[in-house]
């Protein structure tokens, strides 16, 4: 079916802003952060780059390395791309199922593919060079490949069996076609799951010709070469693996470095390059190699974990992705030019299995690839991991995020820029920022491997101001809070146990012992002299003076069957008390999600399933109850307005195209307005000091400024 696409624009165009503009949500004011970064392809001609995130799909132009369009934001959540190469052909791959397939020179989306339909979109597919196949992988637990026209949307043919297979990792499962397009190679997991093996297909039979399971390990990367009769396996250990299809033999086994994922790529001369990435979290450079003299071409420094790596069509670009920018390393196009048109590289062996990459005597030691002056172009900035912490300065022209595995931005809300605060520092797997009385703005960074937080000034701080280390598992991705001006940090582990440790003297003053199971949530008052946690699975909310050590009360988490005491829409109430009196199973406490403090100090708002609970500090007794609509039934984040009339609430996302934040009175329970931007769960709110601006931070990784004081 055709569907013309309202969003489709132009990649001529250049956007001038760095996407803060481009297509935002109805009633945002801009956007910070383009999304985590999914998948990366090159447009054929090599001049744009496409960037599958959850916000939609960024393109960007090579030369100038801005952003050009924008598109799929109705539902954003892009997981995969995949361009043909004469560039008329493009598909895309979304987390909900979903398989686009463009036709580029009429802008229109020819075919539509969802879940019923077989494929998995959720790793990744590629075309056969003359654009007559799309190779999909056929949704889990089957081991198939699909076949699919491009023009039409209709499946060709599907290699492989429906035996049931699972996938040993988030990083997919990697599938090339040969040159000429007669063969397919594909990677499947061994039937223990203890390793992975390659098969390798002859498409016009549809007959499986090899199955190659030596040495292979977690494999990353797939390409033949030129003339088809060799197939390079790149494997997490930093292993490269060269095979003879038709002879069905081992002809080279390299090992670059024991700890890189490897990437391997053949250039149109024949010639095999390889990138290397550091599977851990740390700053070491991607390595480019040229694999004939095992020699080391370049490095390129990076910041963070690489999520993913795209050669170009031809092999001469190579993009990697982290948390928070991409990195697009080249080839001089004039010597690789003349390398291709001068002769021909040809593979033989040698004794030992080992391979033996020789020239044609056209070539000069001048023109080899070992001999380039390499180049790397400057950076893409802007991508960002899922935003964990969100909290505007004092005086409200700045908004510091903490991320998800990455790092501190502060953005400067009149320039729409960012900045890192600080670099001299680790990268943390968990950000927390607030700011204090005095107008500090405090982060604290938290890592589970290994079990270290510590707690930084984040505009001067060179060196953390304190340290706190954990012995493994103790704690893992632990609910933390931070006293207002600093002073106390508490700490919830896996037993349930908090610990509070003054951050002046870097001790442990006491452990406050309640919760059953591991701590989901803490919150300090504005005052600094209470905190209320939740339990993650023990069902109870708890409020304790932090100055004793003493627990205030434990408050209510039952239903409540009085409905006076609801508020919201009539009908969403009767059914939720409907819902509630007809359990078979009678429902004990309830799993409080996120929790938040008034500025006041006098109101709690705790989120639970199906319910908006605010609890009165001054009885500790239930203040009203909020039954949320359909669609945002999973209360996810919350914020009190300054001025402590207001609760902002963000949801957890529910099958909804976007995801909402809604805006309540705590007096009256009236939903002032709503606002639907983001794609996937809105992880933390945030309002300005004033009162007139909410930020709103995403699993997507981007943030949203919403101006609601037309609402108040």
């Amino acid at each position: 079916m055709l569907s013309r696409s309202p969003h489709i624009s132009p990649l001529g165009t250049s956007e001038g802003n760095n996407g803060t503009l481009l297509e935002l949500p109805a009633g945002a004011i801009t956007r910070f952060g383009r999304g985590m970064v999914a998948d990366l392809e090159f447009s054929a001609n090599s001049k744009f780059l496409a960037v599958a995130s959850r916000t939609g799909l960024w393109w960007y132009s090579l030369a100038s390395m801005s952003t050009t369009a924008l598109w799929e934001t109705e539902r954003g959540v892009v997981s995969t791309v995949s361009c043909s190469s004469d560039g008329r052909w493009f598909a895309i791959g979304t987390a909900d199922g979903i398989l686009k397939l463009w036709d580029m020179r009429n802008q229109v989306c020819v075919a539509q593919l969802d879940r019923q339909s077989g494929v998995y979109t959720s790793v990744r597919h590629t075309f056969s060079l003359d654009g007559q196949h799309l190779a999909v992988f056929g949704a889990l637990p089957t081991n198939m490949i699909y076949l699919i026209d491009p023009e039409t949307g209709n499946v060709r043919a599907i290699l492989g069996d429906e035996k049931t297979i699972k996938l040993r990792r988030p990083a997919g499962k990697p599938i090339a076609f040969s040159v000429d397009g007669k063969f397919l190679a594909h990677v499947s997991p061994s039937e223990d799951m203890s390793s992975e093996f390659v098969c390798v297909w002859d498409v016009e039979t549809g007959v499986c010709l090899t199955s190659l399971t030596e040495h292979l390990d977690y494999v990353y990367g797939l390409c033949f070469s030129p003339c088809g009769h060799f197939l390079c396996i790149g494997c997490w250990n930093g292993r490269l693996i060269v095979w003879d299809i038709f002879k069905n033999r081992l002809v080279l086994k390299r090992i670059q470095h024991e700890k890189y994922r490897m990437y391997p790529y053949y250039l149109p001369t024949g010639q095999l390059i390889a990138a290397g990435l550091y599977q851990r979290y740390t700053h070491k450079p991607v390595d480019i190699w040229s694999v004939k003299n095992d020699e080391k071409l370049d490095e390129i420094d990076i910041n963070g974990y690489p999520i993913c790596a795209r050669f170009s069509k031809d092999g001469t670009q190579l993009a990697i992705a982290t948390h928070d920018q991409i990195k697009v390393w080249s080839l001089p196009k004039k010597d690789t030019q003349n390398e291709a048109e001068s002769g021909v590289v040809e593979v033989s062996r040698k004794k030992g299995n080992e391979a033996n990459f020789s020239r044609s005597a056209t070539f000069s030691r001048q023109q080899t690839i070992e001999n380039l002056t390499i180049r790397t172009r400057p950076t893409i900035s802007g991508h960002t991991g899922v935003v964990n912490s969100i909290v505007f300065s004092q005086d409200g022209r700045k908004l510091v995020a903490g991320y998800d595995s990455d790092n501190l931005l502060l953005w400067d809300i009149g320039s729409q820029s960012s900045q890192r605060p600080y670099n001299a520092h680790p990268i943390f797997q968990k950000y927390i920022v607030q700011t204090s009385p005095s107008g500090k703005i405090f982060s604290v960074g938290v890592n589970s491997n290994p079990d270290v937080i510590q707690v930084w000034d984040v505009i001067k701080g060179r060196s953390p101001i304190a340290e706190f280390t954990y012995p493994p598992k103790i704690v893992y991705r632990p609910a933390v809070a931070l006293a207002p001006e600093a002073n106390l940090l508490v700490v919830g582990n896996m037993s349930g146990q908090l610990d509070v440790w003054d951050v002046q003297c870097r001790h442990k003053r006491y452990t406050l012992i309640g919760h059953k199971t591991q701590v989901g949530s803490i919150e300090f008052s504005s005052d600094g002299k209470r905190i209320v946690s939740s339990g993650r699975s023990d069902e109870t909310v708890r409020l304790w003076d932090i100055e004793t050590g003493a627990e205030i009360s434990t408050l209510a988490t039952l239903p409540m069957l009085n409905a006076d005491i609801y508020k919201g829409d009539a009908c969403e109430i009767q059914n939720y008390l409907k819902w509630i009196l007809t359990r078979k199973k009678p429902i004990s406490g309830r799993v409080v999600i996120a929790l938040a403090f008034s500025p006041c100090g006098n109101l709690i708002a705790g989120g639970m399933d199906k319910e908006i609970r605010l609890w009165d500090t001054t009885t500790n007794d239930t203040h009203l109850l909020i039954v949320p609509p359909h669609g945002c039934r999973r209360p996810f984040s919350f914020a009190f307005s300054p001025c402590s009339r207001y609760l902002a609430v963000g949801a957890w996302w529910d099958g909804t195209q976007k995801v909402s934040i809604r805006l309540w009175d705590v007096a009256t329970g009236e939903n002032i307005t709503t606002f639907w931007g983001h794609p996937t769960d809105v992880q933390c709110l945030a309002f300005s000091s004033d009162g007139s601006i909410l930020a709103s931070g995403s699993f997507d990784g981007t943030i949203l400024l919403w101006n609601i004081t037309p609402y108040l």
